[in-house]
């Protein structure tokens, strides 16, 4: 797995963690329904609301869908296709696009 991805899905882990969803450890090396670990629709919102305050990212629609957590491989890869998405290269180095 490529490293930046494993950091990506450690702070989303995190993030789960400060909103209350306790996932085990293991979803970082293998996949996971995060549905299991949602207690209801606030944490559920509460969760999309802060990952996007903490990545400065806006999720699509379909990532809004409390579905879209069956997978927290698949979870974690749309957001960092968002994130790999907003990055520009200039001079060798990466900058968000504005």
């Amino acid at each position: 797995m490529d490293e930046n991805l494993r950091k990506l899905r450690q702070r989303l882990l995190d993030i789960f963690a400060q909103c209350g969803v306790m996932v085990e450890e293991t979803a970082l090396e293998c996949d996971c329904d995060l549905r299991e670990y949602v207690v209801d629709s606030i944490q559920f919102i509460s969760t999309i609301v802060e990952i996007e305050n903490q990545l400065d990212i806006e999720l699509t629609d379909e990532m809004l869908q409390f579905d879209s957590l069956a997978s927290f491989y698949a979870f974690s890869i749309n957001i960092f296709e968002i994130l790999s998405n907003n990055l520009i290269e200039k001079d060798n180095c990466l900058f968000y696009k504005n």
